[in-house]
């Protein structure tokens, strides 16, 4: 959001124009429905946002301007969290709020917090400091690189991989580094557990060209509390539908598109019980079989 607030300052921008931008500057395409939220959340904050000639314009100064307080307790925390776990280079990058906000918030911001905030289940990164730092760079100047990796499913066997870097996602406590790799995964977003890389990362002196991943369609249906909260969730998503069944009448159909079905089942999974899997078969059968598990579980 402060990429868009600093391009909105600049002037004039349609979607496209910020999508675009995003690209160049961070190398990863950012998709329709995230650029929107991310605008109606600004507007939510109290900045000014009109619609002129199909542009975004940012109608008064964007800085300074005031975080909620929770907004600003949760971003006091999340600088603790990132120095704890060694990623110095996030939490400096955080550190940008500081001169966007007021002199009494960068004050709070600034703050000492004297206890440890790791969960339990996140990895302690420190030790991989550096190889994170070198990942950054390759993501941001678009160039491959090389390392030794070590899978668990293969008992210790070291794999050497050359590929081009995408971006780095914290899933289930864990840092993953997601990139493609041509020569062995055509057109399929892969990922590396950052813990498992073995050794230093080499940055090679070869570029690439942002690339938009590899898709698959799924669509699910959801109701109660989570249909009311729902908030987009995968890399494309059309604007949810109003589709009553039999069983629900404030059931909302949503058709996505997701980079991974593995990591969508996961989220998906989350939503139980008010979601229903429409397709594809594969991921319907997915369902049927955890829900019978469930059912076996819980009520025999």
């Amino acid at each position: 959001m402060l990429f868009l607030l600093r391009y909105l300052s600049e002037g004039p921008h349609s979607i496209h124009e910020l999508t675009e931008r995003l690209i160049n500057d961070q190398g990863y395409e950012y998709n329709r429905v995230t650029i929107q939220n991310d605008l109606s959340r600004l507007k939510e904050w109290g900045f000014c946002l009109e619609v002129e000639k199909k542009k975004r314009v940012l109608i008064s100064p964007a800085f300074p301007f005031n975080l909620p307080e929770i907004t600003l307790n949760s971003v006091r925390l999340a600088f603790k969290l990132l120095d704890d776990i060694g990623l110095k280079a996030y939490a400096a990058s955080l550190s940008q709020i500081t001169k966007i906000v007021p002199d009494s918030q960068q004050k709070l911001l600034q703050k000492s917090t004297a206890f440890n905030v790791i969960p339990q289940n996140l990895i302690n990164l420190s030790d991989h400091y550096s190889n994170i730092q070198t990942l950054e760079y390759a993501i941001s100047h678009r160039q491959e690189v090389e390392f030794e990796y070590s899978k668990k499913s293969t008992q210790g066997e070291v794999f050497l991989r050359q590929v081009e870097p995408i971006s780095l996602d914290w899933r289930e406590g864990k840092l993953y580094l997601l990139a493609y790799n041509y020569k062995v995964h055509k057109n399929q977003e892969i990922d590396f557990r950052v813990d498992r890389i073995l050794g230093k990362v080499k940055v090679l002196p070869i570029k690439f060209a942002p690339r938009i991943p590899m898709t698959h369609p799924i669509s699910f249906r959801i109701w109660g509390n989570v249909g009311k909260q729902y908030q987009p969730s995968f890399y494309r998503e059309d604007s949810p539908i109003k589709d009553p069944c039999i069983y629900h009448e404030d059931a909302l159909l949503i058709h996505a598109e997701v980079t991974d079905y593995f990591w969508a089942k996961q989220r998906l999974l989350k939503y139980l019980p008010f979601v229903q899997v429409t397709s594809p078969d594969s991921l319907v059968e997915e369902f049927k079989q955890i829900t019978e598990e469930m059912v076996k579980l819980y009520l025999h």
